[in-house]
């Protein structure tokens, strides 16, 4: 990130500040996210997954890409601000290795690989800087609406030989542990902050932000107590502008 940031503010004091009388825009981004689930749950999902394995995590990282359109519109003439509107397709995965804590001997370890689709619309307001020498710099913030279109256990195996597979994770309503049933549910809708720069060269595009996302999951644990799980990570990408 700092070499970003450096490179961008060493471009804006060598080079001249020029108006920009651009009236529209197109982007499109392919970018790297690493999101972070921050809370508490017991698990990952399905009922089958939480007899075999109950675990607690505190934090949960999710690697993945995402491939984004975005249509920039000036607001006002005098000032270079724009309304920056579209669609991104958003795939994200996560392989843990998971131990039974009632185990004393951990002899029962479990694989877990999870996928995620979404779909998102990033509705967002920039501010671009323009210069001479065709470099542009250009911090945004704004918020995303995201769909959840899929979120999967792909499975869980012992050592023991034991293998499950499950269903979309967002059709599970609750999980049976120990003969007692909880509530466990996953939100297939979002709503996500975001704030970040752009920082261009002609037609080039990089993008560096930090997200927020509401709470994915409400469930309980085996005391029954209430259960949630928020996500945050960073962006970083390229993209081209046209």
């Amino acid at each position: 990130m700092l070499p970003v940031l450096l490179f961008g503010m060493c471009t804006a004091v060598n080079a001249k500040l020029i108006e920009d009388t651009e009236k529209g825009y197109n982007r499109f981004q392919l970018d790297y996210n690493g999101t972070w689930w921050t809370g508490s749950a017991t698990g990952m999902g399905g009922s089958q997954f939480q007899k075999t394995a109950p675990v607690t995590n505190d934090k949960d990282l999710f690697w993945g890409f995402d491939a984004t359109y975005l249509r920039g519109i000036r607001l006002t003439k005098s000032v270079p601000l724009f309304l920056e509107v579209g669609a991104s397709l958003v795939y994200s995965s996560i392989d843990n290795e998971e131990s039974n804590p009632l185990n004393a001997l951990d002899e029962d370890r479990c694989d877990v690989t999870v996928r995620m689709l979404s779909f998102e619309v990033p509705v967002f307001l920039t501010y671009r800087f323009k210069f001479e020498n065709g470099f542009h710099v250009s911090p945004f913030i704004g918020a995303k609406f995201r769909a959840n279109a899929m979120m999967r256990l792909a499975y869980v195996k012992s050592v023991r030989g034991e293998k499950f597979e499950t269903n979309n994770l967002f059709d599970t309503e609750s999980y049976t542990y120990d003969g007692e049933e909880f509530s466990s549910k996953y939100r297939r809708f979002q709503a996500c902050g975001e704030v970040g720069v752009n920082f261009g060269y002609k037609m080039l595009n990089l993008k560096l932000s930090y997200f927020y996302n509401s709470p994915i999951y409400k469930g309980e644990d085996t005391s029954h107590a209430d259960l949630s799980c928020a996500q945050q990570g960073i962006i970083a990408g390229v993209g081209v502008v046209f």
